[in-house]
């Protein structure tokens, strides 16, 4: 609500990879291609 505050737009984005309940765990490079792919669709959706 900060940015709505200050007449500003944001968005927040996240990857989960490990689940704390099951100890379900991403590889590492399940890890590294969910973090390129979300970094790609930011880059993607946010204003130039």
């Amino acid at each position: 609500m900060k940015a709505r505050q200050f007449g500003k737009r944001a968005l927040g984005m996240f990857t989960v990879s490990d689940h704390i309940l099951t100890q379900e765990a991403d590889t590492p490079q399940a890890r590294q291609e969910g973090y390129r792919q979300m970094m790609e669709l930011a880059l993607e959706i946010a204003p130039a």
